[in-house]
């Protein structure tokens, strides 16, 4: 299903790739894909993806399904209206943790995924706003709505990114509780956390931690 969200992010987007060189070089933005050709791979990908989800019911079919209308029909057109649209898409993104605990359980009762799915929602941040700021005139130029359009400095992007970072602390410590994470990898991943701080740091040159 991830294959078909994001071959049908490229052929709704192709016009943007093209205008970025983050993407330029993707199939339908470099033309060795049509539109077509991109849009009907996304409904062959995800037809296959139904049809070895309803193994595990219909509802985990219907999860899967708004995960990607979440992303195709929401986070997709946001991108170019609004900055809040990394926030709806990073709950998009987090969302996969419930389908396979729903193909398990048929229910969206448990304390498991929802923190799993608040890592992931947390890992999301310092992973874009990275990106965002790496590339900031190819969104810019794309036209789409990032933090980094109102960030001269860097600072709100690093900012943000540290919550995040600050925001998987938090919800592995609350796995390591629930029994769902080892403590070793808690301490590896803390490490790993710290890690990425550091390298924010160094990716926002002129920017002030506080």
């Amino acid at each position: 299903m991830a294959s078909s969200t994001q071959a049908m992010n490229q052929a709704l987007e192709a016009n943007q790739d093209k205008l970025m060189k983050r993407t330029q070089d993707r199939p339908i933005a470099s033309g060795r894909f049509s539109v077509l050709q991109g849009a009907s791979a996304s409904v062959l990908f995800g037809a296959t993806s139904l049809g070895i989800f309803s193994q595990f019911g219909i509802t985990t079919c219907l999860t899967a399904s708004a995960i990607w209308a979440g992303y195709i029909g929401v986070y997709v057109p946001l991108k170019k209206i609004t900055r809040l649209s990394t926030h709806v898409g990073a709950i998009v993104g987090a969302a996969p943790a419930y389908l396979g605990w729903v193909a398990a359980t048929g229910t969206f009762v448990g304390l498991d995924p929802l923190l799993l799915s608040l890592h992931i929602y947390s890992w999301q941040f310092p992973h874009v706003y990275s990106i965002a700021w790496m590339y900031k005139s190819d969104y810019e130029r794309a036209g789409f709505k990032m933090i980094t359009d109102i960030d001269n400095n860097g600072k709100k992007s690093y900012n943000s990114a540290v919550l995040g970072n600050l925001g998987q602390l938090v919800s592995a410590s609350a796995m390591v509780v629930n029994g769902n994470l080892n403590p070793l990898f808690f301490v590896i991943g803390t490490g790993y956390c710290i890690n990425s701080v550091v390298d924010s740091l160094s990716q926002f040159k002129s920017v002030s931690v506080i």
